[in-house]
């Protein structure tokens, strides 16, 4: 990302310096480290929080809908946070 966004900054700049736009957007924008308030960032699932949401009491739960059942299992063995594969499940399409 930060590679990505120094690119388009110097494309601007230049289209800035000659002529093709009146402001480069991109100027002053950085790219955060990944290292913010640590309270801010999201823990891992412990052990404890795996066996209250796969119990057989929440699965059971979760039966009425397709999306709210596949999705804890697929974020489990994927690694991927749910709401990145909502859509893929939702529209019975995969994700690109």
């Amino acid at each position: 990302m930060k590679k990505t966004m120094g690119a388009l900054a110097s494309v601007l700049s230049w289209a800035k310096r000659e002529g093709y736009v009146s402001i480069n957007v991109a100027e002053g924008i950085t790219v955060g480290t990944g290292k913010g308030d640590p309270e801010d960032r999201r823990l891992p699932y412990d052990t404890n929080d795996l066996e209250k949401l796969f119990s057989a009491e929440a699965v059971e739960a979760r039966k009425e809908s397709p999306a709210n059942y596949w999705l804890p299992y697929l974020a489990l063995f994927t690694g991927a946070r749910a709401a990145g594969r909502v859509g893929a499940v939702t529209d019975g399409r995969p994700a690109p």
